[in-house]
């Protein structure tokens, strides 16, 4: 049977969207310290994350292409191997992943902005470079400018996928989560009491997941025992 390069780019990117998936919901719900795959099923991995990360992929992807296209002339991929900066990265190159490994270390301790995980994930996109020589993605991808490009936005699309879930996370924790629950309408039967302002962080299988502002609870509601639950724009994000 002929092997056709669709089915080998096929067998790399299903797993390769799941595990950028894994990523975001872990980048997540690592926020509130709940291990989210206790809750959820392997399908439901892509279709809890997948609205997410289009959304921030193609924000990235039209950014990389727009840099390509003004500035793909002016530095196109190897145009610089034979400087004597590109010496130097070819000869030193295993250093350099040790201070890029380093940095991210350093950036991941000392750094407590939820942010860091971007700038994380630009260093992360940098390691990406080493791979370009290999000789498994040289047969892969044969154009060195592609072999290139899409490396780095592979790498930079796993990074950004968990920084985005952090991100994301933590503005719950600080009270701007895009929908609180309406404690009024709901029919929750007194499982709330005690917190004014319960934030709703998600549907994990067949469990609503909500979060107590004022006392940093976590409340996991079973979806079949709850007849009614009603969402309501955060009044914290208005005029934002």
């Amino acid at each position: 049977m002929q092997d056709f390069p669709f089915s080998r780019y096929l067998a790399f990117g299903t797993p390769y969207v799941f595990a950028v998936s894994v990523l975001y919901l872990y980048g997540f719900w690592s926020n509130f310290n709940l291990n989210i795959f206790e809750f959820i099923s392997i399908n439901d991995v892509i279709r809890l994350s997948i609205f997410s990360i289009l959304f921030f992929v193609g924000s990235l992807l039209i950014g990389h292409l727009l840099g390509m296209a003004f500035l793909g002339d002016v530095l196109p991929p190897g145009g610089g191997a034979d400087t004597s900066i590109g010496r130097f990265g070819r000869k030193y190159w295993k250093y350099l992943v040790g201070i890029v490994l380093i940095l991210i270390i350093i950036i991941n301790r000392m750094i407590q902005n939820p942010n860091k995980w971007f700038i994380i994930a630009v260093l992360i996109g940098n390691l990406s470079l080493i791979l370009t020589h290999l000789d498994f993605f040289i047969q892969l991808i044969p154009n060195p400018q592609a072999r290139s490009s899409i490396l780095v936005l592979l790498f930079l699309i796993m990074g950004i996928s968990h920084a985005e879930g952090r991100v994301e996370g933590a503005r719950i924790i600080e009270g701007k989560a895009k929908y609180i629950i309406d404690l009024q309408q709901s029919k929750l039967d007194g499982k709330l009491s005690g917190d004014y302002i319960v934030a709703f962080v998600g549907l994990a299988g067949s469990r609503y997941i909500l979060f107590g502002t004022q006392t940093k609870r976590i409340f996991i509601v079973n979806a079949k025992d709850t007849e009614l639950i009603v969402l309501a724009p955060n009044p914290a994000l208005q005029g934002n």
